[in-house]
């Protein structure tokens, strides 16, 4: 399958469907629209950056990356909910395996209200490159980010509206996260965030805005 144009709006209310083959990305900044459907791609999803939106005044909208290879898309992911229309509820990403968040850098954009469910899953604990960093912009709702995974996710930088944070360990447990009672996070993973192969020791657990 070849993502070509700007706006790509996927399926209808109600079907579901699978990319079970390769996803080639072929547009800088093309929009993958989903519209009150769960979309998976299980092939390798290659070029440039994944752009995840809900159509407008759609309830509910899922995408699933559970690829038994690493994806290699190299442009950064953003997911994006538009709270257009009193029927908007969600948009989600579910990376279920190593490596399907690509290469680059993660956005996470809250247009407004509350999605009430995580905006972004992680399942893995390698599903974000270890080089890339994740930021979680707009409407800051408690549990934007899920971390279901056992163990500790390396990535390079976190921003949270917009304030970088500083190097540390980050999750929803609390000890040893530091950013516990945000809210933000949910789920038994944690994220080390700073350069890769940077020590942490108990003075480097630090953060919070």
């Amino acid at each position: 399958v070849r993502i070509g144009a700007s706006y790509n709006p996927l399926g209808s209310a109600g079907r579901s469907f699978a990319f079970l083959g390769p996803v080639n990305i072929a547009a800088t900044g093309a929009q993958v629209a989903v519209g009150n459907i769960s979309v998976t791609m299980s092939g390798v999803v290659s070029g440039n950056d994944l752009n995840v939106i809900n159509f407008p005044n759609q309830t509910c909208v899922n995408l699933l990356l559970n690829g038994s290879q690493p994806n290699t898309y190299s442009g950064g992911t953003t997911i994006t909910f538009q709270n257009s229309g009193a029927n908007a509820h969600s948009t989600t990403l579910e990376a279920a395996t190593s490596g399907s968040l690509g290469k680059g850098n993660v956005l996470v954009n809250n247009g407004g209200g509350t999605t009430g469910i995580p905006m972004l899953t992680m399942d893995s604990a390698t599903a974000m490159s270890p080089f890339a960093t994740l930021d979680l912009e707009g409407s800051i709702a408690g549990g934007m980010v899920a971390l279901n995974y056992t163990g500790t996710q390396s990535i390079s930088g976190l921003t949270i509206s917009g304030f970088q944070e500083p190097y540390g360990l980050y999750g929803a447990a609390s000890p040893p996260a530091d950013l516990a009672t945000s809210g933000l996070f949910s789920g038994p993973g944690f994220l080390l965030v700073g350069l890769v192969g940077f020590p942490i020791t108990s003075e480097t657990i630090v953060g919070g805005q």
